[in-house]
């Protein structure tokens, strides 16, 4: 199901003459590969800020110390500082960015494992942000947050 996510992303920024970039944190990366895998991405695909740990947010993508402790990691707020922050210092049309707690222990902040925070952004436009709730596994958490990003980037571009 990713893959065919995935291609469908391509055709559909590459009709459009838009490019992509990820800020990923909970997933580390799985958007990126799963967009990888389709022949011709990069023609669309700008890369991929993998910012695990709270300092790569701050560091990569410019989200304030103080921001993250006033709202914590995983959170609206910061899903869409993330997104805002992969466009400021990338050149993509559109980000994507996901944050939440996959398992198997809560966060410092005893935010639930399964909760994931997905924000998608034109650049200059106001981000699309949506949370979820999601059961199972840490790997499986991992792979229906990636899933949920790419069908929110498709949500975003009208399609």
């Amino acid at each position: 199901m990713i893959q065919s996510l995935a291609k469908k992303v391509y055709w559909v920024l590459s009709s459009q003459h838009l490019s992509l970039v990820c800020a990923e944190s909970c997933t580390a990366g799985l958007v990126a590969d799963s967009l990888a895998s389709v022949p011709g991405i990069s023609s669309v695909f700008w890369g991929s800020f993998v910012c695990y740990q709270n300092r790569a947010k701050q560091e990569m993508l410019g989200i304030d110390e103080n921001r993250l402790k006033n709202y914590g990691p995983v959170s609206k707020e910061i899903a869409e500082s993330m997104v805002i922050g992969a466009l400021e210092h990338s050149t993509a049309d559109i980000a994507v960015a996901i944050t939440g707690i996959a398992g198997p222990d809560s966060d410092e902040t005893g935010v639930p494992v399964g909760t994931v925070w997905i924000s998608a952004a034109r650049r200059g436009q106001i981000p699309l942000t949506t949370v979820h709730h999601l059961k199972g596994s840490r790997q499986r958490i991992r792979n229906q947050s990636a899933k949920k990003a790419l069908e929110l980037v498709l949500q975003l571009i009208g399609s």
